[in-house]
């Protein structure tokens, strides 16, 4: 698999690329959504804490990937999804956070849209991350 990022001068450099070249191809490995919850989905580690919910969140992530047989170097898109409870004065630890997620990437993977909604899988879930990864 090959992946060529590009940037358009007119818009911020951020943690992905504006435009992402994915070219051949094996496998497409799907990772769904990961929020933090409990083996019995009763609550979370960390309430009202995004950043703990991130921090684990990206660990199992990094757990999905690693039984993948893949590394960061394979994610070609990340998707989040948030809760309204989420502030914008919290956005830019989340953002550096996701930032150094990705940083070991030669090639960093193109980003979904970063949705609001009012619900999670559980109630007290303030962020879910999928990833998309190609072999």
């Amino acid at each position: 698999m090959e992946k060529i990022g590009y940037y358009n001068e007119e818009l911020p450099t951020l943690r992905f690329p504006w435009a992402l070249k994915v070219s051949n191809i094996k496998e497409l490995i799907l990772v769904s959504g990961h929020a933090d919850v409990k083996m019995d989905n009763s609550s979370v580690h960390f309430p009202k804490d995004l950043i703990g919910q991130t921090k684990f969140v990206l660990n199992q992530i990094s757990k999905s990937i690693e039984k993948a047989e893949c590394t960061i170097d394979n994610a070609i898109r990340t998707e989040l999804t948030v809760s309204k409870k989420v502030t914008d004065e919290q956005l830019p630890e989340l953002f550096e956070l996701l930032a150094n997620f990705v940083k070991g990437a030669k090639v960093k993977p193109a980003a979904g849209t970063l949705r609001f909604v009012d619900r999670l899988i559980g109630k007290d879930c303030l962020i879910e991350i999928e990833v998309l990864l190609a072999k």
